[in-house]
């Protein structure tokens, strides 16, 4: 498994870097300095996400001929799979932050895979398509930052992920797990929801594996194929969250590990901060 992971995750490394560079090719120098494409060739794929992908793109086994959601995760991951599998992908947030940079990005796909991804601004607890609509259906680290209404934006994305997807269809989420669930808040502007009463919003959740069944596994009404836990192997994010100004270069250094820096837990070896990873399946009856 390990040495599947580290396959995947260095064809994305690789296929990250190809943009930037690609991007500065035709840019020229001036590219080089501007913050997305310096991020593709400084930490072309984002610590957490060194883990996440893999496993993703592991359960869901996506082929050509399929239609695949992706709600709000980090965009290179739907880029990589028009150009490297050749699926219809639609790629979405409920802010249109990535729309000039991944057009950018996108045209340095062959034309025929360029038509292959479609990005769309959208609500993921509304999502604007008809039942049964995509083969599979992933979300990578978001849910966990959708409050809702009631409180409950999680559960109602993945309610609304359910319906759109196919009977026969795959859902993959990854949320973050420790040992007891946790509700973290903020007063600051998170993710372009401006606070202007500067009053405590939803940050992040911070599962255990009981409220993720709760919240996630149960509601969705889908058939369970795998849950995995990860941790890192050394407690190497925390470190460098310490570093202060120099937070920024401790995780661009410690991403280059990939996935070696994590390892498989077991729900009674959560330690600490790791990575939830969720395959379901809808019943083809």
């Amino acid at each position: 498994m390990q040495h599947k992971h580290d396959t995947i995750w260095s064809d994305i490394r690789r296929f990250s870097y190809h943009i930037g560079l690609e991007c500065i090719r035709r840019g020229g120098l001036s590219n080089v300095l501007k913050k997305p494409i310096l991020r593709r060739l400084v930490m072309p794929v984002p610590y957490w996400r060194c883990i996440e992908f893999p496993l993703v793109i592991d359960g869901l086994r996506v082929l050509p001929e399929h239609h695949v959601l992706d709600v709000s995760s980090t965009k290179i991951l739907s880029l990589w799979y028009a150009a490297r599998v050749g699926c219809d992908i639609f790629s979405t947030d409920i802010y249109d932050y990535f729309i000039q940079q991944y057009k950018m990005y996108s045209a340095i796909l062959h034309p025929h895979m360029r038509r292959k991804f479609h990005m769309n601004i959208l609500d993921g607890t509304y999502l604007p398509y008809k039942n049964n609509t995509f083969d599979r259906v992933y979300s990578v680290s978001v849910i966990e930052h959708i409050e809702g209404e009631g409180g409950d934006g999680d559960t109602q994305a993945v309610l609304e992920m359910a319906r759109v997807l196919k009977p026969g269809g795959r859902l993959s989420i990854t949320v973050p797990i420790t040992p007891t669930y946790q509700l973290l808040t903020t007063r600051a502007t998170v993710y372009g929801r401006v606070n202007p009463c500067v009053v405590p919003i939803l940050w992040s959740r911070y599962y255990d594996p009981v409220t993720l069944h709760e919240r996630i596994i149960r509601p969705s009404g889908l058939r369970q194929l795998e849950v995995q836990y990860w941790s890192e192997r050394l407690p190497l994010y925390s470190k460098v969250l310490g570093m202060g100004s120099f937070k920024n270069i401790g995780i661009a250094a410690i991403s280059q590990f990939g996935p070696k820096a994590f390892c498989s837990v077991t729900h009674s070896q959560i330690r600490s901060q790791g990575v939830a990873s969720v395959l379901l399946e809808k019943s083809s009856k």
